[in-house]
């Protein structure tokens, strides 16, 4: 899917159009891996939810300890996810929704 697995390669499939969302595309087969117990594509999701916890916590020290909910597609990939972010973020709500939904109430509440 990416071409090769060398750093070039891999940069230029991550920067290069489609971008991000093609690395997006990725996670699923991730996800799968890890949840079959591969070792590295485990090692990525906890990697993963590191760098999500810390960006969360980045935004409380500039804001307040805000509580912080997390929602969206990555959740899905594998419970192991899920479970790491909860590890590297005690407090964590962790959501499933309909993001198309919630904005649909949204609007019909304050736009009428």
């Amino acid at each position: 899917m990416t071409g090769g697995l060398d750093w070039d390669t891999l940069r230029a499939f991550a920067y290069a159009a489609p971008g991000a969302g093609a690395v997006a595309r990725l996670a699923p087969a991730v996800g799968r891996a890890a949840d079959a117990g591969d070792p590295v594509a485990q090692a990525l999701l906890q990697d993963a939810a590191q760098a999500l916890a810390a960006l969360a916590r980045r935004v409380q020290a500039r804001t307040a300890p805000l509580p912080v909910t997390a929602t969206g597609g990555a959740l899905r990939i594998s419970p192991l996810f899920t479970a790491a972010l909860g590890r590297a973020l005690p407090g964590v709500s962790v959501q499933q929704r309909d993001h198309a939904q919630a904005a649909a109430r949204y609007a019909e509440r304050h736009l009428g």
